[in-house]
């Protein structure tokens, strides 16, 4: 390993741990399978969805972003009835 990748390394891993610390809820698309979820580790369910489930990521966009999870479950239920996604999951 070289000194400039271990660098590179040491950067991104402590922008990863920042960004994870963020908090809240987030509601994303991805648009390769038309799909709305919520997630409150959006870097932890976007490698699932990838590496897990095999779908490409690309182009996944954060719609909305809330401390609290019922306002945030709110929002991806009106995502994706705009969408015309079904299985709204308002409780």
């Amino acid at each position: 390993m070289t000194e400039e990748y271990k660098e590179y390394r040491k950067k991104y891993e402590k922008a990863y741990r920042e960004a994870r610390q963020t908090g809240g809820y987030f509601v994303y698309y991805i648009p390769s399978i038309h799909y709305c979820g919520i997630s409150k580790d959006l870097y932890a369910r976007e490698s699932w969805h990838r590496n897990k489930k095999k779908i490409n990521t690309d182009g996944l966009r954060v719609l909305y972003h809330s401390m609290d999870k019922s306002e945030a479950a709110h929002h991806e239920a009106m995502f994706q009835s705009v969408l015309g996604i079904k299985g709204l999951n308002v409780k």
